[in-house]
């Protein structure tokens, strides 16, 4: 290059990274794109270490084990630190569940492979993302396996095949990447998300643009343009996207392409939107944008498991600030020491399996004692423990996410033993523990129930499920069976209705399932949405009894219930007055005038967590459903 090898536009880039994803995590609702700052991470490090591989290719000096001495010494220090910290707090802070699955994520983050625990970590017995303090590491554990396979890649094809070959193949790989993106997005959405194939294709981009890309710009105004161009197309992606932006896919080339445009502009010579970035509270920002990255998630993760509403934004403002001074004194009295020349002499392999055994061994322990539940009283233990009060046999009667999902013919009957079921409970995984209930209600009556549940299925006909390809070809063997079982009287349709984003295939594939039940004479029950709860009920009721705290309050406000799931209950009563069908309300026993409750009697507690009632739940919830059901 004709200048210094540093960058300070680049710097700067980091900085703008770094704070649009802090301020998203802190602020959802003010900065809701600012998630692309981890793709804008992605292209800065695709560009930058191609380069410093190239360049020691071309010199007859790069070394793999060198490569990962470096990477190591950037990466490690920081990181042992938070993860001891983290592992600390969770100790003081977190309930036992959320705390033996901190362990775990520990010990995958300091392997790096923490993407896959967190893409698994999505399903409905898992708490929310915003409660897991590690989740941000899922990123790190992206760009360091791609760092395992790229290098020695690279050096082979960049020495054996020359620069033409070896950057057409980079090319060819980054369509791939992006194809698979596209289509993963689709189908397989966690995955999309969190693992390396599908974010490949970022930090391809920024390899293009560094060791593939056009020769540097000479005319100023054409340096300075692109980069204004690159800058607009990632404060466009900050400002404008939202959670309900289908991505990554297509969508990522916005703030990717955007990013390496404006690195690509300031090859040669400084420009316009690299002196915007170029201001020395920025470069600060910059230069401890790692360890401020590392700092802030952990922080606003244990607060929001403090609090029972939404992140005050005094708090939120307030870790974002703790997180900026961690981050300095990270900076300064742990990244830099060892990025000194005393620093680089250490033998840093060895001390990276030091650190990592540490890290195991201290997670292992929480782990294997089920997250240390004797920290809390008897009585927050009994609190906790309602996070096991479902459905028995869930795990052999319900569909957890099989493609194959349970036949018709091995599906469960709950009830009187020696009895036909007469009653069918169809739907997603809020049917289950409903199930269990008119089970031990049908019982009394020597009648008996037949579940057919099946997590993030509703029974709606042709329906595209994310992550749920087979939803419509299951629903469509369970529809079939239903209508040539003549023991089957009656069927209860029942679904988390509001979260699912098809609205219209959810709506028109019931509406399909309840027509044709209807014309093959079963009587139709349909069920309307209960309040999800923001938090995990068992845990925040363990926590506040731990403090001596009223149950009370936990809950929701009615009005926020019912703006919660107005749409999803207009449907089902629009649906009811088309074919007659019957509908049930539970929202009748868990809602009192002002205030649905999920505690009663300051102890009984109505969800296993955020969004599935309890055994003890649906037995309040739809008690007088039962009684219209078994009165005869």
């Amino acid at each position: 290059m004709g200048r210094s090898n540093f960058r300070r536009d680049i710097q700067g880039l980091r900085a703008l990274a770094v704070v649009a994803v802090v301020l998203n995590h802190a602020l959802p609702n003010l900065i809701t794109g600012g998630f692309v700052g981890v793709d804008i991470f992605f292209v800065i490090s695709g560009y930058l270490i191609p380069q410093i591989i190239v360049r020691d290719i071309e010199a007859g000096e790069f070394s793999v084990a060198d490569f990962y001495r470096r990477r190591a010494r950037r990466i490690l220090p920081a990181l042992f630190v938070v993860l001891v910290t983290t592992l600390a707090f969770g100790w003081l802070i977190l309930p036992p569940s959320n705390y033996k699955e901190l362990a775990r994520t520990a010990i995958s983050t300091s392997l790096f492979v923490s993407n896959f625990d967190f893409a698994k970590l999505t399903g409905y017995f898992d708490g929310a993302a915003d409660l897991k303090p590690l989740l941000h590491m899922w990123s790190l554990a992206v760009e360091e396996q791609y760092y395992i396979i790229f290098p020695p890649f690279l050096y082979i094809a960049w020495r054996y095949l020359g620069r033409r070959n070896a950057c057409a193949i980079l090319w060819l790989l980054a369509i791939v990447a992006l194809g698979a993106s596209e289509i993963g997005r689709h189908f397989f959405r966690h995955a999309a998300y969190y693992l390396l194939p599908f974010r490949a294709v970022e930090l391809l981009i920024g390899a293009l643009f560094s060791i593939c890309g056009l020769p540097a710009l000479q005319n100023a105004r054409m340096r300075h343009a692109t980069s204004l161009l690159g800058l607009g197309m990632m404060l466009a992606a900050i400002a404008f996207f939202s959670p309900t932006t289908p991505f990554p896919g297509l969508a990522a080339l916005l703030p990717c392409i955007g990013a390496g445009l404006f690195i690509y502009a300031g090859v040669s010579d400084q420009t316009i939107g690299g002196r915007l970035l170029s201001f020395k509270s920025i470069i600060y920002v910059g230069a401890i944008s790692y360890s401020f990255y590392l700092w802030h998630w952990p922080i606003l993760a244990f607060l929001r498991n403090l609090t029972v509403a939404e992140l005050p934004i005094a708090w939120a403002i307030s870790a974002v600030s703790a997180s900026l001074v961690l981050a300095s004194l990270s900076y300064h009295f742990i990244e830099q020491p060892f990025q000194s020349p005393w620093g680089r002499n250490l033998p840093y392999l060895k001390l990276a399996v030091v650190e990592t055994g540490v890290v195991v061994l201290m997670s292992a322990a929480v782990y294997l004692s089920n997250g240390l539940p004797r920290r809390f009283s008897p009585a927050a233990q009994q609190m906790f423990a309602a996070s096991q009060d479902y459905n028995h046999r869930r795990d052999s009667c319900h569909n957890g996410g099989s493609p194959v999902g349970i036949i018709y013919s091995k599906s469960c009957v709950f009830g009187a033993v020696s009895a036909r079921p007469d009653l069918a409970v169809w739907g997603d995984s809020h049917g289950s523990e409903l199930v269990a209930y008119l089970g031990e209600r049908a019982s009394r009556r020597g009648r008996s129930v037949r579940e057919l549940t099946s997590s993030a299925c509703p029974p709606a006909l042709h329906i595209n499920v994310p992550d749920r390809p087979y939803c419509s070809k299951t629903n469509q063997g369970t529809l079939e069976a239903l209508i040539h079982d003549p023991a089957i009287r009656t069927v209860v349709l029942t679904a988390n209705g509001i979260r699912y984003d098809d609205k219209i295939g959810l709506e028109t594939g019931m509406r399909a399932s309840v027509e044709a039940l209807m014309l093959a004479g079963k009587r139709v029950v349909l069920i309307k949405q209960i309040p999800l709860m923001p938090y995990d009920i068992s845990e925040r009721a363990g926590l506040f009894t731990q403090r001596g705290l009223s149950l009370d309050g936990l809950g929701l406000p009615r009005s926020t219930a019912l703006a919660q799931v107005k749409s999803y209950d207009a449907f089902i009563d629009a649906l009811g007055r088309e074919d007659n069908v019957d509908i049930y309300d539970p929202k009748s026993a868990l809602c009192a005038s002002n205030f649905c409750h999920a505690v009663i009697g300051g102890a009984d507690i109505l969800y296993f967590n955020s969004e599935h009632l309890s055994i003890v739940g649906v037995s309040f919830a739809f008690k007088s459903l039962a009684d219209i059901l078994y009165q005869s």
